[in-house]
């Protein structure tokens, strides 16, 4: 005997017969009624094609990030996927998504199915990098530099460090006098066994954007003092040690004269 509404609490084809009995028993013929009842709400899928990598829990990618979104598990048919971008409204997905300027993009979306059911909205957030890590170098002792050339103490230290990249470095690669491309680990000592060192270096990104390659050359010097003594008269007047590697022989110091006795009282 119906009495209250009747609810179907489990997903999938139901079959309903009824009829009615009036007061004196007569029965009219039984009726039926199939419905399929529905408790999951469709899902939307995402494919991302392209390069990207997750640091410090945000996504970073490559231009040209291909999107692609699909329907799943909607029972009675998927209607539609809506997706958003920016601060535009909702509109129907036809066609991937193609991600090419640098920059920060959030993608929502969502999936509707036949009865007009909607799955809570999802968001993707991804930053597009384009740009490539810069590498600097730094001595643990000064340079000197005269006519565009560097002169460097032996020994000396050289460390490298990258600066701008928010995505993470991949490897720090070293080239030592044209020799192939190592991975940077720690310090490089350059001592006074060669005269002159030459050193490329550039770094590399998560993503693989790769910097140009930069180069360093060092021409090594012994900081060895040298002694100049000037002597005047037979006598030692003035002692100048030079330990600038860089003065140029000749420009020196004028000697200090040498104190002469004064002239005897005149004969009166």
């Amino acid at each position: 005997i119906f009495q209250k509404p009747i609810f179907f609490l489990q997903e999938g084809r139901h079959t309903l017969s009824y009829w009615s009995v009036d007061h004196v028993g007569n029965k009219e013929p039984e009726k039926a009624f199939q419905v399929f009842s529905v408790s999951r709400l469709p899902q939307a899928k995402m494919d991302v094609a392209g390069n990207v990598v997750n640091t410090g829990g945000v996504n970073y990618a490559s231009p040209d990030l291909s999107i692609k979104l699909y329907g799943e598990n909607a029972a009675i048919g998927l209607d539609r996927i809506e997706v958003k971008m920016g601060d535009k409204d909702f509109q129907p997905y036809f066609s991937p998504i193609r991600l090419t300027d640098a920059g920060s993009y959030s993608i929502q979306y969502r999936a509707v199915d036949r009865l007009g059911n909607v799955e809570p909205t999802k968001t993707y957030r991804v930053t597009v990098v384009e740009k490539a890590p810069q590498t600097s170098m730094a001595t643990a002792q000064p340079l000197v530099r005269k006519d565009d050339v560097a002169y460097s103490p032996a020994p000396n230290v050289v460390t490298f460090n990258v600066d701008g990249s928010t995505v993470g470095i991949k490897h720090t690669l070293v080239s030592v006098n044209d020799g192939p491309f190592q991975p940077y680990t720690g310090p490089i000592t350059l001592g006074s066994d060669q005269k002159v060192i030459r050193l490329a270096y550039k770094s590399v990104d998560l993503l693989g954007n790769e910097e140009p390659v930069k180069y360093a050359t060092f021409h090594m010097m012994r900081a060895e003092p040298v002694v100049n003594l000037f002597v005047t008269n037979g006598q030692s007047a003035e002692e100048e040690v030079r330990t600038n590697f860089l003065d140029t022989p000749g420009q020196q110091r004028a000697p200090a004269s040498v104190p002469t006795a004064p002239p005897p009282p005149a004969n009166r």
